[in-house]
C-alpha cells in the first residue's frame, strides 16, 4: 500500500493500540507528522479501559512532543481511520467505527484486512515498516520522526537483539537522531517494579539440565521484560539457551538468548512459530518472535501455551545431527553416504570483483536478506549474487574455473531487499547491484545425496555458524574437495542440477 494513495482522504485519524508501546506511538507519531505536512486534518488517539502509565512511553510522548490523546469512548470515524501496529477488531485495539479503514501493522494477519493494508510479519518493528513506506513516498523525516522510529525498533526488538529484516539494520543505521533524547529514554528503561518482577520470574524457571535449556514464564502483558529476564538467565553457567515468554494483547511474544554455536537463536525463533502461527527472528545469540492467540487457538485448541513450548523445544533439540566437516569423523558420516553424480546446469548470477569496490585488503560488512556476513575482501575476491540475491564471497581462481564472466551485461534482478556493501573503513555504502556483472556457470560436476534427516552443518567456510539442511534437502560436496560441502534446498536443487549416469 502506497502512502500517497491515502492522500485522497481529507480527514485522517491514527489510532494506536490499546495501552500503547513504545513501537507504536512511534509508527504513529511518523504518520501523524507526514499527514500534517500534507496539509491533512489528522489527529493521532489511542484508547482502552486507562491511560498510559508506563513510564518509558510517557517519556516518550513528553521529550518528542507526540501529539497524541486519549479517547475513552471514541465516536465514529469521519473520512479515513488507520491502525497502526494493532488490526481492526482483533482486540488489541478498542473497535472505533469507520466507513474507510487502513491497517499498518508488522504482525501476522489475526482476522481478514481491509482493502488497504501493508502487514509485514518478517519487520521487527511497526516503526520499520512505517519507515521504509515513508521512504517510498521520499518524505523528509524530521530529526524527531527519525529519532522516534529508531526507538520504536529499539523498544520491539529488545535493544536491537532480535532485529529480523536488513530493513531494521537499515533502520538502526540512521545517523539523523536526537542523541541526548536517546540517551534518557534508554536510561528510563525499568523500574523498580519490573526488577520485582523480573526477580518473580526467575522464580519460575523451568531447567532441562541434559539440554542447559531454561524456559521462563514471565507474568503477562510485561513483554518488555522479556529480554531483560532472558539476558540475566543466560548468565548461569549451566545454562546455554533460554525461551522466556509472555502473554500479551492478541498472543504471545517471546525471547531467546543461546550462547553455543549449536543453537542458533534466530532459527529456533522461527521453529516457535511451527505452522505459521507468527513471525520472528533475530541474529544467531539473540531472538524473538510473536504467537497469534487466533491461529494458536485454531491449532492447539486445548494445549497450554507452556505445553507447546516445551514440546516445540524438544522437538527441536532431539531433531538435528550435528555435522562438522573439519572433524574427520564427522567428515567421514557425510562421505560415506550414497552420493551420485551430478551436472550444474547453465545459470545466469551475479558478480562483482572487489577490486571495484577497494585496491586494499579490507573488511566489507554485507546486509541482505538472509543477515549480515563480514569477509576480508582482496583485489581477488569476488562477491556472488545468487538468484534469491544470497552473497557469497570467492577467490578468483574458483570463479575463473566455475563461470563465464559476462563483463559487458549488468545483472538485472528483483530480490525483495537489495543486497548492501559497507567498506568498515571509509564508511562509504551502497547497493551491490550498482556494480553487479552476469556470468554463466560453466559445466560442474559435483557429488550429491538427498537428506534423510535434519542436519545442521558446519562448513569450512565458517566454523561457527551452521547451515540447516531438512529431510530432503540436498548434500553437495565438490567432486575435488570432499571437505567443501553445502546445502540446496530441495526445489533450488532441482532446478539447478540434473543426475549424471
Amino acid at each position: 500500500m502506497d502512502l500517497a494513495r491515502l492522500l485522497s482522504f481529507d480527514n485522517i485519524a491514527i489510532q494506536c493500540c490499546d495501552d500503547p508501546s513504545d513501537d507504536s506511538l512511534a509508527a504513529g507519531f511518523a504518520l501523524y507528522e507526514y499527514f500534517r505536512e500534507k496539509g491533512k486534518q489528522v489527529k493521532l488517539f489511542y484508547s482502552g479501559k486507562e491511560r498510559i502509565q508506563k513510564k518509558t512511553p510517557l517519556e516518550m510522548v513528553r521529550l518528542l512532543k507526540i501529539p497524541i490523546v486519549y479517547e475513552e469512548k471514541p465516536e465514529e470515524i469521519e473520512g479515513l481511520l488507520i491502525l497502526v501496529a494493532c488490526q481492526y477488531d482483533t482486540g488489541r485495539a478498542t473497535k472505533v467505527l469507520a466507513k474507510n479503514i487502513a491497517v499498518i501493522d508488522n504482525c501476522v494477519e489475526e482476522a481478514t484486512p481491509p482493502i488497504l493494508h501493508e502487514i509485514k510479519p518478517t519487520l521487527g518493528s511497526c516503526s520499520t515498516l512505517v519507515w521504509s513506506m515513508l521512504n517510498d513516498v521520499a518524505f523528509n523525516m524530521s530529526v524527531g520522526v527519525t529519532t522516534a522510529l529508531y526507538y520504536g525498533l529499539y523498544k520491539a526488538t529488545n535493544n536491537f537483539t532480535e532485529i529480523r529484516h536488513p530493513l531494521d539494520r537499515d533502520l538502526k543505521d540512521a545517523s539523523n537522531l536526537q542523541r541526548n533524547t536517546l540517551d534518557i529514554l534508554k536510561d528510563t528503561n525499568f523500574s523498580l517494579f519490573d526488577l520485582q518482577q523480573t526477580s518473580s520470574a526467575l522464580q519460575n524457571i523451568q531447567y532441562d539440565e541434559d539440554k542447559r535449556l531454561a524456559v521462563i514464564p514471565v507474568r503477562p502483558y510485561l513483554p518488555d521484560l522479556l529480554g531483560l529476564v532472558s539476558d540475566f538467565a543466560i548468565q548461569a553457567d549451566e545454562i546455554d539457551v533460554v525461551v522466556a515468554y509472555c502473554e500479551i494483547a492478541g498472543g504471545y511474544k517471546y525471547s531467546i538468548h543461546s550462547t553455543v554455536r549449536e543453537c542458533d537463536a534466530a532459527e529456533l525463533a522461527h521453529y516457535l512459530n511451527g505452522d505459521n502461527l507468527g513471525a520472528g527472528g533475530g541474529d544467531a545469540e539473540h531472538a524473538g518472535g510473536f504467537i497469534s492467540l487466533q491461529n494458536y487457538i485454531e491449532k492447539y485448541p486445548q494445549l497450554p501455551i507452556s505445553d507447546y513450548i516445551a514440546r516445540k523445544l524438544q522437538q527441536y533439540v532431539n531433531t538435528y545431527t550435528v555435522v562438522d566437516v573439519i572433524d574427520p569423523d564427522d567428515l567421514s558420516k557425510i562421505v560415506g553416504l550414497p552420493y551420485r553424480s551430478y551436472r550444474k546446469l547453465p545459470t545466469t548470477i551475479g558478480y562483482v570483483p572487489c577490486h571495484e569496490i577497494t585496491d586494499k585488503k579490507v573488511k566489507l560488512d554485507i546486509r541482505m536478506l538472509e543477515g549480515d556476513i563480514s569477509i576480508v575482501a582482496h583485489r581477488s575476491t569476488y562477491l556472488m549474487i545468487g538468484m534469491a540475491g544470497e552473497v557469497y564471497p570467492i577467490e578468483q581462481r574458483r570463479f575463473t574455473s566455475t563461470y563465464t564472466a559476462q563483463p559487458e551485461l549488468a545483472f538485472v534482478a528483483n530480490f525483495e531487499y537489495s543486497p548492501m556493501v559497507y567498506n568498515t573503513v571509509t564508511g562509504e555504502h551502497f547497493p551491490l547491484m550498482q556494480l553487479a556483472k552476469t556470468c554463466q556457470s560453466k559445466e560442474n560436476i559435483v557429488k550429491a545425496c538427498q537428506l534423510t534427516q535434519p542436519i545442521k552443518l558446519f562448513t569450512k567456510w565458517d566454523e561457527d555458524r551452521y547451515v540447516a539442511g531438512e529431510k530432503g534437502d540436498w548434500l553437495v560436496r565438490r567432486s575435488d574437495d570432499p571437505a567443501d560441502v553445502y546445502i540446496i534446498t530441495e526445489p533450488m536443487f532441482l532446478k539447478l542440477y540434473e543426475r549424471v549416469n
